[in-house]
């Protein structure tokens, strides 16, 4: 398996990234990689960790699963952070020298699972403040019928932080939201979404067909979602998010699906990420170290 990209990220790519907040980048796995995490994925969603779930549990037909920090739980998961690309991949697009994860996440729409995935940012729920950035790794081919991810092209350089609903989502739920999300700075209010998928004319769309082993990286202010998988095709992918030089770790207040700690980081609002491989929430993934032992559960 490498670990190294199998190509540099072309200057093409990074501009792509810059001007609209998403780039799609393929060709950096080698197959050994794509099914080691595709057996790993089986594995968390046959045995989910504490975190996992499936967003359809008591509602619409299908199933759309989750879970979080695999990493914690399986080694697969564990050694593609610390041996695979990604790592590097991250500080390259960061144009940072360090990059430290701060969130992992598995999504699975079965097929014929009619869940949609409401336009959202990621920012208002990942516990970080500055330079960061998502990767998201496909599992499988996704088409527009699959549930293939859309974005509102060039919308991370609105400077707008948004609750992560939709006009006309449960106004109990949008009302707990709309306080702050950063405590040293409660002038940050989250502002109402707009109608994205109502007046999608209004909006630069873009939908983005994956083949396995393609990631998806994005700008955590770019506005994006999915529709349903209408296919009898599995829609899998996990998330990566990394951090970089400069960035902090920031505390999260009343935003639905806030993305938290596992544990207790050992971190104040404002801290920077810790330079520790070993740190066991935000561990510091490069330059890169050996894999630290897991913990014996």
């Amino acid at each position: 398996m490498n670990v190294h990209p199998l190509r540099a990220v072309a200057d093409a790519e990074f501009r792509t990234l810059e001007e609209d907040g998403f780039v799609q980048l393929r060709g950096m796995f080698d197959e050994d990689w794509i099914e080691r995490m595709r057996r790993a994925t089986e594995a968390m969603l046959d045995h989910p960790g504490p975190a996992g779930g499936d967003f359809n549990e008591g509602g619409q037909s299908g199933r759309m699963a989750f879970d979080k920090d695999m990493w914690l739980y399986n080694d697969d998961f564990r050694a593609f952070l610390f041996e695979s690309p990604i790592a590097e991949l991250a500080a390259t697009l960061l144009d940072s020298p360090v990059a430290n994860l701060v969130t992992n996440v598995l999504l699975c729409k079965e097929p014929h699972t009619p869940t949609v995935t409401s336009f959202h940012q990621d920012v208002t729920g990942n516990a970080v403040e500055g330079p960061a950035l998502g990767m998201r790794v496909s599992l499988d081919t996704e088409t527009a019928e699959s549930g293939a991810m859309q974005w509102v092209r060039g919308s991370h350089k609105w400077g707008r932080w948004f609750i992560p609903y939709e006009a006309g989502a449960d106004a109990e739920i949008a009302e707990k939201a709309s306080g702050f999300v950063d405590p040293d700075r409660p002038e940050r209010e989250l502002e109402p979404m707009p109608d994205i998928e109502g007046r999608r004319e209004d909006y630069d769309i873009v939908t983005t067909p994956t083949e396995p082993g393609d990631i998806l990286v994005s700008s955590l202010l770019v506005l994006h979602g999915a529709p349903g998988n209408f296919t009898d095709n599995r829609r899998r992918a996990f998330i990566c998010r990394f951090a970089g030089a400069g960035s902090t770790y920031a505390v999260r207040g009343n935003v639905p699906f806030s993305i938290g700690p596992a544990a207790d980081p050992g971190l104040r609002n404002g801290d920077p990420f810790p330079d520790d491989p070993g740190h066991p929430v935000y561990p510091r993934l490069w330059p890169r170290h050996e894999a630290p032992r897991r913990a014996a559960e």
